[in-house]
């Protein structure tokens, strides 16, 4: 019976003992708070990088539309829309001036009958900013 009662005693004190004290809760908050302290620097720079492709990507497809109007039309042309095989109405083709993704605008800033200059800048009040 002395042998019962000592393993109750002692679970009952294992009990007692259980869960976490407050500075065991601070540290885990404050190596929490060291850990995204460092990472979120590195996703925003991340999600700026991802969005640069975006823009890339729209560079280049008007870039290639650019030439292809040209090669069929001897003009580059000089706004997005309107139908890029009518010559007359100097257009690409193209539904809007922003980036598939909506982060960047596109623009045509100088059009000559030998180049063309792209321009993307950043959506005003975007994600981009």
């Amino acid at each position: 019976m002395v042998i019962i009662f000592q393993i109750r005693e002692e679970g009952i004190m294992n009990r007692r003992d259980q869960g976490f004290t407050l500075i065991e809760l601070m540290i885990v908050v404050v190596i929490i708070g060291v850990i995204v302290a460092i990472a979120y620097p590195s996703y925003t720079r991340w999600a700026v990088q991802t969005r640069r492709s975006d823009a890339q990507r729209i560079l280049t497809t008007v870039a290639a539309l650019q030439e292809k109007r040209m090669s069929e039309c001897a003009a580059y042309a000089t706004s997005f829309t309107g139908n890029i095989t009518d010559c007359a109405t100097g257009g690409l083709g193209m539904v809007s001036s922003l980036s598939p993704d909506g982060h960047y605008t596109i623009t045509l800033p100088a059009i000559t009958s030998t180049s063309f200059t792209l321009s993307a800048a950043p959506v005003p009040n975007g994600l981009q900013q």
